[in-house]
């Protein structure tokens, strides 16, 4: 199943669509965002110079898209809150493309 959707993404991608992996637990999450993210590296699409950890062992560099699962609410967003449906805070399901990547997350 995770091969599958896998490669269905990754056609997406390709054709310049918007498309998004859904997985059934932690372990396969991981497992998609490791191949997805060395084939955007292998292509140019994500710079992995420098990067930035994130949970699970995994990390982050310039280009890579990102969906918030946890958030820390108090943790603004960097946009106008007139931008925003609600109140100008991450929420969860939202979706990121990282600009920058610093050591520090």
């Amino acid at each position: 199943m995770a091969d599958s959707a896998y490669t269905a993404w990754l056609a997406d991608t390709r054709a310049g669509l918007t498309s998004v992996l859904i997985a059934a637990d932690n372990d396969i999450v991981v497992e998609l965002n490791q191949r997805a993210q060395a084939d955007l590296v292998r292509t140019g699409q994500v710079d992995d110079s420098a990067t930035a950890p994130i949970r699970n062992s995994l990390s982050v560099g310039r280009g890579d898209v990102i969906v918030t699962r946890r958030i820390d609410r108090a943790q603004p967003d960097g946009t106008s809150r007139s931008r925003l449906p609600v109140d100008g805070f991450a929420r969860n399901g939202h979706r990121w493309r990282v600009e920058r990547a610093h050591r520090d997350g």
